[in-house]
This record gives C-alpha cells, structure tokens and sequence, in this order.
C-alpha cells in the first residue's frame, strides 16, 4: 500500500489505514468548489477526501499516497460520474492520478495516471460541449486534457512555461468552445488570463494583472463577468472583468465585511452558486485554524459570511 496509491471504499477504513500506515502529518489542502449540490473534497494528513452534499457524513478517504496527496480537483462529466483528480507524491516518481465515482461519490474506482510527474491540477466541465477539460503543471509547462463523449483523452502542450504554481481553467458561459485560463507565467510576477475559441486548443493571453499573486484562479458566472483571484500575505483577493473589457479592475481583498480574511498560504476554491450569479461560495483554509471553512458572498464578493467550518 505504501507504494502505489489505494482505494479506500468505507468511512471505517480510515481507522484501519492510519492504524497500519505511519506518515507524516500534513494539514488540509482546500478543495475545487462544485455548486449545485456542494460536493467537497480535499487532503488532509495525506489522504485524499471527499464529502457529499448534505454535510452531515463525515469526510471520508478515496485515495492515500505515499507522502502527501495534494491539490483535489473534481467535477461531474457528461455522464454524472464524479472525476477526482490528485496529486501523488513524492515526484517525480508520482504525478497526476484521476478516480472516477459511478454512485455519487460512495466508491471510487482504480486510479489511472494522467501525467506522470505532474502536479497542481485543475478540471472543470463545461455541459454546452460535454467536455471535461484539465490543466496540468509539468516540468515548468502547462498541458491540457481533454475528454469528450467518444473521444480518447491524453496530455497535450498548451506552450505556456509557468511558474510551479496551480493554474486554473473553466468556460466561458454563453460562448460553447470558448475557456479562460489563470496561471503565472515564468519570470512575470503576474497572474495572467489566457483565452482559448477552440475548445482550449490553442490559447492566446488575453489580460495580466494581481502583480505578486499565486495560486491563481478563474471564475465566470452566467452574466459574462469574470472574477481572476489569488492568494497574497495571508490575504485573497479578486480583480473582476466586466463584458467587453479586456483590462482587470482594481484588486480588492476578500473580506467578511470588517477586515480582509486572514487565510493560509494553500490554494482555495470559489464557485458561482448555482442558484444565483450573485451568489458565491468561497472554500479556504483561515490562517491558524485545521480546517477547510466555506463562505458565501451575495454581494458579488465585496463580503463574506462564514458557513461552516
């Protein structure tokens, strides 16, 4: 077990599995948001984890690695099934590894490499094309992954060289074939926001902005205004691009309406709340705290309010 990354198919397993396999103890690592039905997963003391929507079952593990499982993406595919993708460490040996769930996320098949020596993944999956599409960090360059109905997916090039940082993908409501894209490109200090017309094919750099950033991630919801956000000083903040524009307003700071949220420095996760383009949901880790807490915004991100913890 210690040397390839398992299954784990019932919340009791956990007991067993941290009774047999000693490791070292790593704190968690905030989750890709999924709206609609708030399905969660995150890493917490190297196991991958996954929560369902009714908050009430306790987190239980999909996958362990053999150091530290990190950056959990998911998201639901043309057929309904949960893909979650991780990362295996230790590199280079490990890499990118997808899991895929029939029933909801109550098991979880084998998992399949993606991009051996690969990390920081991303995946989203835009319904208008029944694709699911990934972004993946290799070696100082971003790859994508792209699977459609009937359509075989493998690692391809972007050609963007990167900082060793997270980058993240999601489309463009109201344009199928159409995805946006943050990441940090090598040597900029920036995080830029890249276009993709072709189905995330080919990309062209389409804004900069947030000077000093990591952890980039993107966010459109269903009136067109995107939201490129990052993580800065224990802070996150957000630069918005309204319709038409192609120049980032002025970066404004996540706050709970008093002050900036005081947060970890680990990637985090924010979604438009399937409800509502004004409503969103914000996924972090507050500086000091163990866990992951979720918080909503109706005010299209000028406030937050804690939801759980």
């Amino acid at each position: 077990m210690a040397d390839r990354a398992s299954v784990i198919l019932r919340p009791r397993d956990l007991v067993r599995l941290r009774a047999t396999v000693t490791r070292a103890d790593y704190g968690p690592w905030p989750l890709e948001v999924r709206t609609g039905q708030y399905h969660r997963c995150y890493t917490d003391q190297g196991w991958v984890q996954y929560r369902r929507a009714n908050h009430v079952v306790p987190p239980f593990v999909v996958a362990s690695t053999p150091v530290q499982g990190l950056q959990p993406r998911m998201c639901r595919d043309y057929r309904g099934r949960v893909r979650l993708f991780y990362t295996e460490r230790p590199l280079p040996v490990g890499g990118i590894r997808q899991i895929i769930s029939d029933d909801d996320g109550r098991t979880f098949g084998e998992p399949a490499v993606v991009l051996p020596g690969g990390a920081y993944p991303s995946v989203t999956y835009d319904p208008r094309t029944q694709a699911v599409f990934a972004v993946l960090y290799g070696g100082g360059t971003l790859y994508g992954w792209r699977e459609r109905p009937n359509e075989t997916a493998s690692p391809f090039s972007l050609g963007i060289s990167v900082e060793e940082d997270v980058a993240h993908a999601c489309p463009l409501p109201g344009s199928p074939g159409v995805w946006l894209l943050a990441c940090r490109v090598l040597g900029e200090g920036a995080i830029s926001l890249w276009r993709s017309m072709d189905d995330g094919r080919t990309w062209q750099r389409y804004a900069t902005g947030l000077p000093g950033y990591s952890h980039p991630h993107v966010m459109a919801d269903p009136l067109g205004m995107v939201l490129v956000a990052g993580y800065k000083d224990n802070q996150l903040a957000g630069a918005l691009l309204y319709p038409g524009e192609t120049a980032f307003r002025a970066p404004r700071a996540f706050t709970d309406g008093l002050a900036a949220l005081q947060v970890a420095n680990t990637p985090f996760g924010i979604a438009v709340a399937h409800e509502s383009a004004q409503r969103w949901v914000l996924a972090t880790r507050i500086l000091g705290e163990q866990r992951i807490s979720e918080w909503f915004s109706a005010d299209f991100g000028r406030t937050f309010s804690r939801v759980s913890a």
